[in-house]
């Protein structure tokens, strides 16, 4: 496209036209600019202040309204959580890049002077050159509350002796959770509140007491009433809040939306389980079937599907054994966690890691696991082993 001599002088014209034009009003809104000095707070304090980048579930949970908290001993990590997630602190440093400036009283560039706001200094708080990010972790409390706890058993007549005596509220300042991974690993744990104070109940008194009101359910048509009448027939076999946690830990309501309700046959075969288990620690996987079929309430079936998450066969050892291993006793760190489940056990199901990563969907357990595991399927089952098995 050719543009004639007249058209190109034109064009030059108009241009430096624009040029004056904009040149001017620049310095106009230079002369009509607010101008501010900024200056150290005193005294300076530079460490009083940590700008933290939130994950959008946090962030979303913030506008919400909803708390969040801050955990972790001085000399530990640093958490952050809300009421069901949990992340770590991580710092990243922006030296050599980006200084973030956190200041008081900071005016809005673009105010004229003319305007009837009152031209201040402000007041530079600090100086960042990092940030804080959130991670998001799991934190496995169970083998925390378990020694925090540990002093303090009931067995059904002891009363508490532990000079530390715990609520949720004082577990939640001692421990890096949430709120709802803390309530799940209590009931996990069969921890009950006892006039005020959490107490974990001894295994043996717990199966004593399962085996004494599964028959008073069973001779009594029970479950053919509402739960709070059934507890009320039964206060003679223990305290109230023993038995009432008991229906939490060992019930489910009917689909029918109404009062009914039915034992767990999953949790019971589960808590016999761990009676066996808990005590041996391991035993032959054939030995202890019997043991365990013996042991439960009639009509109460054992499975070796309901032990996931408490126990593991190990595939190394001949003749096959048997091994204690619930999940809430697993190191804190994840890459510790995997390394010490696959010395266990060489070959593992999907269905079989779930209860081990319990926030997680299972998309997110591949993410986890690709580093250290390979993934294959086999007439339609997902299995992960070690990488050099």
């Amino acid at each position: 496209l050719k543009m004639g001599e007249e058209e190109v002088n034109n064009f030059w014209e108009n241009l430096k036209d624009i040029q004056d034009n904009m040149i001017e009003l620049w310095k106009e809104e230079i002369a009509s600019a607010r101008m501010q000095k900024l200056k150290l707070s005193q005294p300076y304090r530079p460490q009083s202040y940590k700008l933290v980048e939130l994950s959008e579930n946090l962030l979303a949970q913030v506008k919400s309204g909803e708390k969040l908290y801050i955990r972790g001993k001085p000399a530990d990590k640093a958490y952050i959580s809300a009421s069901n997630e949990t992340y770590e602190i991580v710092e990243q440093n922006h030296a050599g890049s980006s200084t973030f400036l956190i200041c008081e009283n900071l005016q809005v560039p673009t105010c004229k002077q003319n305007d009837q706001q009152s031209q201040e200094d402000s007041t530079i708080c600090t100086m960042l050159s990092s940030i804080l990010t959130t991670n998001y972790c799991y934190i496995p409390c169970g083998k925390m509350v378990r020694r925090l706890l540990i002093d303090d058993i009931y067995d059904g007549s002891s009363k508490s002796t532990s000079k530390q005596q715990w609520t949720v509220d004082k577990l939640l300042l001692a421990i890096p959770s949430n709120e709802q991974q803390l309530c799940d690993a209590l009931k996990q744990l069969h921890v009950c509140e006892i006039d005020g104070w959490l107490r974990l109940l001894n295994v043996n008194y717990l199966i004593n007491l399962t085996d004494r009101i599964v028959r008073e359910i069973r001779a009594n048509n029970l479950d053919t009433i509402s739960i709070e009448e059934a507890i009320a027939d039964l206060e003679e076999l223990g305290l109230i809040s023993v038995i009432e946690s008991w229906f939490k830990w060992f019930t489910i309501a009917n689909d029918d939306g109404g009062q009914g309700w039915h034992l767990d046959e999953k949790e019971i075969s589960r808590l016999y389980a761990e009676g066996l288990l808990s005590t041996a620690q391991s035993m032959e996987l054939k030995q202890f079937l019997d043991a365990w079929k013996e042991s439960v309430p009639a009509e109460i079936e054992t499975k070796l599907s309901y032990l996931y998450g408490i126990a593991l066969i190990r595939d190394n050892i001949s003749p096959e054994v048997i091994e204690y291993f619930p999940s809430y006793d697993l190191p804190a760190d994840r890459n510790e966690q995997i390394k010490l489940m696959f010395e266990k056990k060489r070959i593992w199901k999907l269905e079989q890691l779930r209860p081990y990563f319990p926030a997680n969907n299972d998309a997110q357990i591949h993410v986890i696991l690709e580093k250290h595991c390979r993934c294959y399927n086999d007439d339609g089952v997902t299995y992960f082993a070690r990488r050099h098995a």
